[in-house]
Formats: structure tokens, sequence, C-alpha cells
């Protein structure tokens, strides 16, 4: 108990830590049409946004800095999806669940899972890092956010990190009773991570 205590105030330390204040103009495509201007000042990611213009910056070290232990059953549980769920809930530490519903700014690499009659993305999975997609281990559930884009699709950007700006919904998603993932977001926008 006392390790899981301790786990938790550093987990929350290191949230306040990894809060970025950006500012400028983003390159990139736009949701919309509309440009968003210089919207990442979260002054702590725990904090509760009181300005509509406010937004967390959180980034992968937060939100895979703790460890989940998925059993075979916690993966693919068609019986008792709810007492899986309940045992992954559990597992993500309060501060992360805190930004579940909230506006958040997210960084890693763009792996495109649907496209538009156009060839645009419209569906991608953003990731902690390049390596683990393709040439190294497999990527854990907790490294990554499936993404859906609001509105037009969003061009490919694979080979550079990305900027992520949307709602993110924290804790268990399944399709056919198998975890798919414990992160989404509904994208608002998404820019080259250079563009700032």
């Amino acid at each position: 108990m006392r390790t899981q205590i301790q786990i938790t105030l550093l987990i929350s330390i290191s949230s306040l830590l990894l809060v970025q204040q950006t500012q400028g103009q983003p390159r990139g495509d736009l949701i919309g049409g509309t440009p968003v201007v210089g919207t990442n000042t979260a002054a702590s990611a725990s904090s509760q946004n009181t300005n509509t213009t406010d937004v967390a910056s959180i980034g992968f070290d937060l939100l895979s800095g703790y460890i989940i232990a998925l059993t075979d059953e916690l993966e693919s549980n068609t019986n008792r999806t709810a007492w899986a769920d309940k045992q992954i809930n559990d597992m993500i530490p309060p501060v992360i669940k805190a930004f579940d519903g909230k506006k958040v700014v997210l960084e890693g690499f763009m792996l495109p899972t649907d496209y538009d009659t156009h060839g645009k993305v419209v569906q991608f999975i953003v990731m902690k890092n390049q390596m683990s997609c393709c040439y190294g281990g497999p990527t854990q559930i907790h490294e990554f956010a499936s993404v859906k884009v609001h509105g037009p699709g969003v061009n490919s950007v694979m080979d550079v990190p990305v900027r992520v700006k949307g709602v993110l919904h924290v804790g268990p998603h399944r399709e056919n009773g198998r975890l798919t993932d414990v992160y989404r977001m509904e994208a608002e926008s998404v820019t080259e991570a250079s563009a700032f």
C-alpha cells in the first residue's frame, strides 16, 4: 500500500514537471479550417482549466509511466468485461484519470488506420515512439492513443512527431470483448510537432 502511494505521488509530481507552454501559430492541417493560435498555456497538468483556450499538454512519459499488467483474461474477456475493465481501470493512476473528458495536446508518432475517399487520414494511432510500431517490441496498451479526426481528414505524417489537440478519453475500450485501447482522442487539430 505504501509503495502504491509513493508511486501515485511520484506520478503526480512528474505530471507537474511535464507540462509545457507553447506559443506561436501551428502549421499543418487544421480541422474545419479554423486556425488555432497558441492555445497551449496550461500552468499545471493537474489543474482545472478555467479559460476555454487553456489546454493541458501531456506526454507519453506520463501516460505510460506506470505498470499495467495485462493477463490474457483482462485483454480478451467476453464473459466478464465489466470485471476485466474494473481491474484495468484500477491500474490507471488517478492523475491520468483526471484528464478523462478534458482537452489536451498529446505529442507522438502517427500510424494511420483509416482514410477518407480523398486519401486523407480520418483515424490513426498516436504512439509513444516509432520504434515500437514496426521494428521494436510490441507497443504496450498505454503507449498509444486511438484518434478519430473531427471534420475533414488530415495529411499522413509518419516520419516526424505530431501534436494532436482534442478531447482525451481514459479507460478500457473493447471491440468484440477484446481490449483495443485505454486512451482515445477526438482530434480538433493535428500539426507537425516541429511546427511549434
